[in-house]
């Protein structure tokens, strides 16, 4: 899960003068998109929030832009941009030191009361970002401060991670939020000899709300988007099509779903995981034929991509059991009665998936596979059915 959504959502870094934002980093479908008639907005999927310009410190202003990036399992994927901009008329190049675990960073509700971190938390990889940029006079550089490692928990309003210790989770709970950030480089003027100059200083950006409510987009405009990167998620180029990912999975209209289950039919483990977790939020008939193929998966239908048969085989075990996930997400009407189907999987994985999904469902079906996963001839499924009827006459 994490792996996936790191390759989807990677930080980009682009560094523009100012003025020429939207000229220089316009693709080839963004302008497809523009001249379908979506214009502008129908680029921009994923709600996005620019804070104000702080005071200028030593020649140097900020300011941060919070967009929503991408949606993984039913929550959107929050990334904090730092935009910085060399006011200083020095024509030297100003170098500024971007050390993240050196700075303050608050995330408040509208009391000003502090969001804890999570009470629980999967980590895979990841780590501070350390490093310097130069900046021209007049330039702006603008680049994504998040990281890609934390786990994703399901239909959150949001997901911020900007390293192991700085992830925060945000609840449907209604409520606003704020991001603040303070940037403290101590320090004094010292020329380079390569020609630079290091600033130094201490900015106190304004806050920014953190965008937690998604944008609608109109039909035509959905379509547009969907018309111009559908295509592109079948790319063999691995960034073009993990950017066609990022961009459609900010669009839920049932009209993507034949893109999702073309990707779902590939070879490709990223794609067919991609594919299938927004098919289980897509409530049409060709959505669930989708599901049905991952269902479906075996190891034959990806070992072009793996190094043995054994990974073909993990990795297809792998899909179904993200199919599961998948179906119990679903708002189709059969989605339950497939989901309680792979309970008989061949996979002791997707079986105890499947049944602890049953379990969720709470109802007289659901409990009869729970009952019935008791006499399973894997141990570790038998033991999780048995706590799970006893929690579940504990609780009646």
């Amino acid at each position: 899960m994490t792996n996936l959504r790191r390759a989807i959502a990677a930080a980009v870094t682009t560094i523009v003068m100012t003025a020429t934002v939207t000229a220089f980093g316009a693709s080839a479908a963004d302008q497809a998109v523009a001249k379908s008639g979506g214009a502008a907005k129908a680029v921009q999927t994923g709600a996005q929030e620019e804070g104000q310009w702080s005071k200028a410190v030593n020649g140097l202003q900020a300011r941060i832009v919070i967009k929503q990036e991408s949606v993984f399992n039913g929550t959107p994927i929050l990334a904090p941009y730092l935009e910085l901009r060399n006011v200083s008329g020095v024509g030297n190049p100003m170098k500024f030191a971007w050390d993240i675990a050196k700075t303050t960073i608050r995330v408040l509700d509208a009391d000003k009361h502090p969001l804890p971190p999570p009470e629980s938390l999967s980590y895979d990889g990841g780590g501070w970002q350390k490093f310097d940029l130069l900046l021209p006079m007049t330039a702006t550089i603008s680049f994504s401060i998040a990281s890609h490692g934390a786990g994703v928990k399901g239909d959150m309003a949001g997901l911020m991670d900007l390293g192991p210790a700085l992830v925060r989770e945000f609840k449907r709970d209604g409520k606003e939020y704020f991001f603040e950030l303070i940037i403290d480089v101590p320090g004094t003027y010292r020329p380079n000899s390569d020609g630079t100059y290091d600033w130094h200083g201490k900015i106190e950006l304004p806050p920014v709300k953190v965008p937690l409510t998604s944008p609608k987009l109109d039909a035509k405009a959905a379509r547009a988007v969907i018309d111009a990167w559908g295509p592109k998620l079948l790319s063999k180029n691995g960034n073009e099509s993990a950017e066609a990912q990022r961009r459609l999975s900010l669009i839920d209209d049932e009209r993507v779903a034949p893109w999702y289950v073309k990707a779902v039919a590939t070879d490709s483990y990223d794609l067919r995981f991609a594919a299938l977790d927004r098919l289980g939020h897509l409530g049409g008939d060709e959505a669930l034929a989708g599901l049905k193929i991952g269902m479906a998966t075996q190891g034959k239908d990806l070992i072009a991509n793996c190094s043995t048969a054994e990974v073909a085989e993990q990795c297809a075990e792998n899909i179904r059991v993200e199919a599961v996930a998948a179906l119990a997400h679903s708002p189709h009407p059969d989605a339950r009665r497939l989901l309680m189907a792979m309970a008989a999987d061949s996979s002791k994985s997707v079986r105890l998936t499947a049944m602890q999904a049953c379990a969720r469902l709470n109802t007289p079906e659901g409990w009869a596979i729970v009952r019935k996963a008791t006499a399973d001839s894997d141990e570790t499924v038998r033991t999780e059915a048995a706590r799970l009827l006893k929690e579940h006459e504990r609780t009646k």
